[in-house]
């Protein structure tokens, strides 16, 4: 039986539309030697290979590995890898890690954050995409195993904690912060279905337009986060909040980034154990065998 996580990935990647505007958002920042962490199924591993020299992708759902092996077994530029950001491992040191719509499964995101600071190389660029606003967190969060929401404070707040310097950030796809309120939080829906995917689809290119020449990306249901591994520890970051602003103000008022995280942390359903294997124990079941090269242990560079 398909899990609703998967459901949800399958169809949001026929949303082409979507996923080329979205990727279109973090594209000018991917380059060289890349890792993707989170791949899933891997929607956007097919897009980053555009930009990038190699690409490693990854996750911590066995399942998920086995499809991404699949997929890219006659490309010789992918490697795929298990990778648990709940105990990032040392792998070899990368340009690039792209992480979209993954920081929020980890319940010590800051510790992942270090972690992936740890395998870029100096000059490197952590690319995030994480959801925003904490009043929209529903049963779609919940059952996906989502810990939190963002704040654009929480999360500076977050990488204030470690070694990363932002260089850009703003708001992403306020088109679809009215559908997750009716679709999820009034309906009470799991997954998004079908039809709404593929209306919101159509729509894409004006609500796009509209973002960028009016909303100027001051308001969206995500946030886009450019960090860079920089040759120094001194921690200027660019963190300018006259250059965006919350015009959502009623969706994340009243709640401080602890408070955020610690509510929606009791509240949350964490992810199966039986499904959210560790490394340890996805080495002791042994690696895939496919024409795909696999590796639990990248050497480092």
């Amino acid at each position: 039986m398909v899990d609703n996580n998967t459901v949800n990935l399958q169809r949001m990647a026929e949303a082409r539309n979507f996923v080329e505007w979205m990727y279109s958002e973090v594209k000018p920042h991917v380059r060289g030697d890349v890792l993707e962490v989170g791949s899933g199924i891997g929607t956007y591993s097919e897009m980053i290979l555009r930009d990038a020299e190699h690409l490693t992708v990854s996750d911590i759902d066995t399942e998920y590995i086995h499809i991404l092996v699949n997929r890219f077994k006659n490309d010789d530029r992918v490697m795929v890898i298990p990778f648990d950001l709940d105990d990032v491992p040392k792998q070899k040191q990368y340009d690039t890690i792209v992480a979209l719509n993954v920081l929020e499964h980890i319940k010590d995101d800051v510790k992942a954050l270090q972690g992936l600071y740890d395998n870029l190389r100096v000059g490197g660029k952590l690319v995030l995409l994480v959801p925003a606003h904490p009043r929209l967190f529903n049963c779609i969060d919940k059952l996906t195993g989502h810990y939190r929401r963002y704040t654009q404070q929480s999360l500076f707040d977050k990488i204030a904690l470690t070694n990363f310097t932002i260089i850009d950030w703003h708001y992403f796809n306020a088109l679809a912060i009215s559908g997750w309120l009716v679709s999820g939080t009034i309906m009470g829906k799991e997954t998004v279905s079908q039809g709404s995917v593929g209306l919101y689809d159509k729509l894409i290119p004006t609500a796009r337009w509209v973002e960028e020449h009016i909303l100027n990306k001051k308001l969206g249901i995500s946030i886009v986060c450019i960090l860079e591994k920089q040759d120094t520890v001194t921690m200027a970051h660019s963190t300018d909040s006259s250059k965006q602003c919350d015009i959502l103000p009623s969706l994340t008022e009243g709640a401080s980034s602890d408070e955020t995280d610690a509510t929606q942390e009791s509240s949350c359903i964490v992810p199966d154990s039986s499904t959210a294997l560790s490394l340890s124990e996805r080495e002791q079941s042994g690696a895939v065998s496919t024409g795909v090269e696999i590796s639990d242990s990248p050497s480092v560079s």
